[in-house]
């Protein structure tokens, strides 16, 4: 074992000499399944160049967490620093993300996989100031090498699934000192927070900053331009369901059901493209004229229209009476309810929200009644949702108390980053 891999734990080490076996068996499986040349070499530490000077590491593993990078250099230069942003992330979703962000001093890339020569050969060719690993990107490897550069890691908007912490706890001994070796950890919120120093990060180390989704304000929707698209007015009622996964279809279609009569129209965006031939044979067989957002004509009459585009939810939600947040109605984790409310929404979900148990137990300690049991207690909430006005903005205006405020979590993490980004202030 070479003598800079001394400071490692005896298990690292096992891991250290297991890690080329492994990750190479990974890298001709990709091989054989068509991943490009420059894919390939990306992931063997053969990474394009970058401007040089005090550049900044970014890591994540998809979309997701590289819009929350994205936000967070966008803030940081709205703030006077400057510095080249390097992305990474575990697959091609997250790369096409911020390529398609195309801010400038920006460069995108497939994280190298986690071997001893691959990581630090990225290392020598971007000599970055400081690695950032959003949500739970944890590489042993990786942030031993940046631990032994001399390098900051920080983790932020840090977070474990629920799922996840009996596995954690299982190689506590393996993952605490890589958590021993981060410079910070800026937890989502306090259970978070517990998570990490319970799997042996220092506690005076993790701090709450919040969430990088909350980092900035976004822009006010103007619903009459939806209402306008979709040839609707004012009056009209509109439930939106939103991140629906195959397994809720039949319940949704229930509460549905129920609401015969109500002079109301449906939006059912479902989680998975790919599940919107479902939505659309449920709502035939209840006779729903029904269309696709994709396909909508000017004037086409509809019960039930189906969200098949990308990037509209939020618009949507901004015309409904009431937004139903999927992925909770079965045990998949829920979804973020927080969109929805920040564009006027009052929301409702499901008893399964492990990945969002902060923002739900906050919902739930202003109104317990946004949560739903079964298709039954779904409908009759609608109901109420449609027929009491006074009742639906109250409920909206208790829910709105629990989103973020933008400018707390901005000013959190510009405290916390700050220290490690000295040289780059203009």
């Amino acid at each position: 074992m070479d003598t800079a891999f001394g400071e490692l734990s005896g298990l690292e080490r096992i891991y250290a000499v297991l890690s080329p076996c492994v990750f190479g068996a990974s890298l001709a499986v990709a091989y054989l399944g068509g991943a490009s040349t420059h894919d390939l070499r990306s992931r063997m530490g053969r990474l394009p160049a970058v401007p040089a000077g005090g550049a900044v590491w970014l890591h994540g593993a998809s979309a997701g967490e590289m819009a929350g990078g994205a936000r967070l250099v966008a803030a940081l230069r709205e703030r006077g620093y400057r510095f080249p942003a390097i992305f990474t992330a575990a697959n091609s979703a997250g790369v096409a993300y911020i390529s398609r962000w195309a801010a400038p001093d920006t460069t995108a890339a497939l994280v190298p996989w986690d071997v001893p020569a691959w990581v630090g050969r990225a290392f020598d060719r971007w000599r970055p100031s400081a690695l950032f690993l959003i949500e739970t990107e944890l590489w042993p490897l990786l942030v031993f090498e940046a631990h032994r550069r001399g390098v900051p890691v920080l983790s932020l908007s840090a977070r474990i699934y629920p799922r996840d912490m009996l596995r954690y706890r299982a190689i506590r001994q393996f993952i605490a000192p890589t958590l021993a070796r981060l410079s910070r950890i800026l937890a989502q919120n306090d259970i978070e927070r517990d998570r990490f120093i319970a799997l042996g990060a220092p506690a005076g180390r993790c701090v709450v900053a919040g969430n990088l989704k909350h980092l900035q304000e976004r822009p006010a929707i103007d619903p009459s331009r939806m209402r306008s698209q979709l040839g609707i007015g004012p009056a009209q009622r509109i439930i939106v369901f939103g991140s629906i996964h195959d397994r809720e279809i039949p319940l949704i279609f229930e509460a549905i059901a129920a609401l015969r009569g109500q002079q109301v129209r449906f939006v059912i965006a479902p989680r998975h493209l790919s599940s919107a031939h479902n939505v659309l044979r449920e709502a035939a067989t209840m006779r729903l004229r029904t269309a696709l957002r994709s396909q909508l004509h000017p004037g086409e009459e509809w019960d039930a229209l189906v969200l098949d585009t990308m990037g509209e939810l939020r618009d949507f939600y901004a015309i409904a009476a009431v937004a139903v947040i999927g992925g909770g109605f079965a045990k998949l984790g829920g979804h973020n309810p927080l969109e929805a409310l920040e564009a006027g929404a009052p929301v409702l979900l499901g008893p399964h929200f492990d990945h969002f148990e902060h923002e739900v137990r906050s919902l739930m300690a202003v109104n317990p009644q946004a949560v739903v049991l079964n298709s039954e207690q779904l409908a009759e909430r609608l109901r109420v949702c449609l027929r009491d006005e006074d009742w639906r903005l109250e409920l909206l205006s208790q829910q709105r108390v629990t989103v973020p405020d933008a400018a707390v979590v901005a000013r959190h993490y510009l405290d916390e980053l700050s220290p490690y980004l000295g040289a780059a202030h203009a």
